[in-house]
């Protein structure tokens, strides 16, 4: 880790430093989140950081085993019993939740932004009371934790593929690609059956916290690890379709050309003489 932090903070115009002071800038900005204008970058490397809660996690557990010399692990550094576990792993979605405020006082369009925003907010609550369960156990605070769970992943499902994604669209917009249900008219994969196997696995991450309610004879700590190794590749297949369903949107919009087609024809000098003779 130290490694790490000293190439990436190396002040030394080496090692990819442009792109180096980049990250550190988005960062930065992502810390700031309710302070500046969210651009793509922000809200897009804060929902990666919300698939990285196992990390932070265990980055907090780390500094704990160290700072404990390895001693007595169980009773001092258990994430269930720490009081700041929960706060850390819910800065994630705490920042998207203030970008996703920003952006209402920026445009003052509450959708899609307040809905947005509730939908971070269900995940910080859902997030809270999975750590009380943790810690305090009972029924109760187990059955509570459920329905929070199922309604945050129904409402970030619908979210990924019907906002993030663009697809499941109908009217003038949608109504298929080609003859092909649930998907935009513009479509830039090729192949239309990798929509529908990313729709089905987004599904699957998504309500991939039920498998901690089946019985089984597996370590609790390698069932996080591959439920958190899960969601990596959950988020890993929503990066494409993301920026496929951004770069239509700008396209669309005409953010990503010089030139904007007018409703109305411009005469050009020189251009009247021969356009009066065509006609």
């Amino acid at each position: 880790m130290a490694t790490t932090a000293a190439i990436l903070f190396c002040p030394l115009p080496i090692t990819h430093f442009t792109s180096r002071r980049w990250f550190i800038s988005s960062i930065g900005r992502i810390l700031a989140s309710g302070y500046y204008r969210v651009e793509f970058r922000d809200f897009f490397l804060a929902d990666e950081m919300n698939s990285l809660s196992y990390s932070i996690e265990q980055f907090e557990f780390a500094i704990c085993a160290y700072s404990q010399q390895w001693n007595d692990l169980g009773s001092t550094c258990s994430t269930s019993h720490m009081w700041i576990t929960p706060f850390l792993t819910a800065l994630p979605a705490w920042f998207r939740f203030l970008q996703c405020l920003r952006r209402y006082r920026d445009t003052l369009e509450w959708f899609p932004h307040l809905l947005n925003a509730g939908k971070y907010s269900a995940s910080l609550v859902n997030l809270f009371v999975y750590f009380s369960y943790r810690h305090f156990g009972g029924p109760h605070l187990k059955i509570t934790w459920i329905c929070f769970s199922i309604l945050t992943s129904i409402y970030t499902f619908t979210w990924d593929v019907y906002m993030d994604w663009g697809l499941f669209r109908f009217g003038k917009h949608g109504g298929g690609a080609y003859g092909h249900p649930f998907l935009r008219q513009e479509l830039v994969y090729s192949k239309t059956w990798v929509y529908y196997m990313a729709i089905i696995l987004d599904f699957l991450g998504r309500f991939s916290w039920t498998l901690r309610l089946i019985p089984m004879k597996v370590n609790v700590m390698l069932l996080s690890f591959g439920l958190a190794l899960l969601e990596v590749l959950r988020r890993w297949q929503w990066n494409f379709f993301r920026l496929e369903n951004e770069h239509l949107n700008n396209c669309g919009q005409f953010r990503a050309i010089k030139d904007i087609p007018l409703p109305f024809h411009i005469r050009v000098a020189g251009d009247s003489d021969e356009d009066e003779e065509e006609e």
